[in-house]
This record gives structure tokens, sequence and C-alpha cells, in this order.
């Protein structure tokens, strides 16, 4: 994993890749920006680039997959910044 286009503090990118020789390769790149609009709000856009073997049977689901687990991450740590933000309960 890499980080690139780093734009301190409002964005910046993460790439990675993996290969499995003849099952194929995987390369994926996400894109994070921070807005600020009175709440801070998190812009993410994910893309993967599959090849070979893994492509030709399921790359389809491995991007839905990677955008589906992206979604819950997010929405997970939203959920625990909201709940951290609110303080403790009276």
């Amino acid at each position: 994993m890499t980080t690139s286009d780093i734009v301190a503090p409002v964005s910046y990118s993460v790439q990675g890749e993996g290969k499995g020789g003849a099952e194929g390769r995987v390369k994926a790149r996400s894109k994070l920006q921070l807005d600020d609009d009175g709440a801070t709000r998190l812009h993410y856009d994910i893309r993967a680039e599959i090849t070979g073997r893994l492509a030709q049977l399921g790359g389809f689901i491995v991007q839905r997959t990677a955008k589906n687990v992206a979604a819950k991450f997010f929405n997970s740590l939203e959920a625990l910044l909201t709940k951290v933000s609110a303080g403790p309960p009276n």
C-alpha cells in the first residue's frame, strides 16, 4: 500500500496491488477527501482493476465486495465518531 496525491489535510489517494500468479492480479486505488462545511464530511471513491482467472470468474463480485466492505467501514466509523462527539450519557 502506498499513498499519493497528498493535499494535507484535505485529500489523498491510497493504492495497493496483489498478484496471484496465473490466478490473476488486483490493483486497487481509493481517493479520500475531507470537506468542512460546518461538519466534516469524508468522501471516498474506490476502484479495483482485476485481471486473469479471477476476473473471468468473479471480477464483478470482487469489486462489489470491496465497495461493500469500504461502505461498512466508513458507516461504522461515522457511528463511532457520532457517539464520541455526543459525549458520555447523562
